[in-house]
């Protein structure tokens, strides 16, 4: 008799319908992105991190398992100040907190860097970023696995997720030393990825993220006066093998 096998999910927490849900949720908050009113990037950045929070909050909360095992946390935090972005070149930062005695306990720290177009108020054309070589130097020593967030309000995806190493291999493709390059949206949409998919499937299923305690520690925002957001918080169960 043939046996039907499931396909399996892609991260560590084992069910293909959470990662579903948590990834259109976080894609949803990306589309209620607006930017009326807004005209500095950290307003943008800010409209963009409360959307994720209310995603996954009321009136439709995540359905959650009755269980005692601490949560499963990912926090975001605003670490744009003079003195974080300056040392370490991150606008963001993500720590993803996993408590599950006995099955895994693990902290890491991601940062991420937020462009938006330089070209944002002309739709006739496609979008184009500014990046800046010290910076992104700087928030790759911190995190190897950092990304950018590419602002793109004209166009779906609203933002594109690209991994910063990629943008450095930009740069040295180049025949001549730089401090500044304008990337468009052409160099960056292959090698890009949905916010969603960074957040659930890299990010949650730990392919992204650094477990050194000093990035940590930067991702939290150190002694920054912002507090750390709560975007996803699960309370997991399972089934103890026999």
């Amino acid at each position: 008799m043939p046996v039907s096998v499931s396909a399996p999910a892609r991260t560590w927490l084992d069910n293909v319908e959470l990662e579903a849900n948590l990834e259109a949720r976080i894609d949803t908050a990306v589309k209620r992105l607006v930017t009326g009113g807004l005209s500095e990037e950290t307003e943008v950045t800010g409209n963009l991190v409360g959307n994720l929070v209310s995603a996954f909050g009321d009136p439709a909360p995540l359905p959650v398992a009755p269980s005692t095992s601490p949560p499963v946390l990912l926090e975001v935090t605003s670490t744009n100040s003079n003195l974080h972005e300056q040392q370490f070149g991150a606008d963001l930062g993500i720590t993803l907190t996993i408590n599950l005695p006995k099955r895994l306990v693990l902290q890491t720290g991601h940062l991420v860097q937020i462009k938006q177009a330089a070209n944002r108020e002309d739709i006739r054309e496609s979008p184009k970023w500014l990046v800046d070589r010290s910076q992104l130097e700087k928030l790759l020593e911190a995190d190897s696995s950092a990304t950018y967030w590419l602002l793109q309000l004209h166009h779906a995806p609203k933002v594109l997720s690209v991994p910063a190493k990629y943008l450095l291999g930009l740069f040295d493709a180049r025949r001549r030393k730089q401090t500044t390059m304008t990337v468009v949206y052409d160099q960056v949409r292959s090698a890009s990825t949905t916010l969603g998919s960074e957040l659930v499937p890299l990010l949650m299923g730990l392919w992204v993220g650094v477990a050194d305690k000093e990035v940590v520690a930067i991702a939290q925002g150190m002694d920054s006066r912002h507090v750390p957001a709560r975007v996803i918080e699960l309370t997991l169960s399972f089934d103890e093998p026999r």
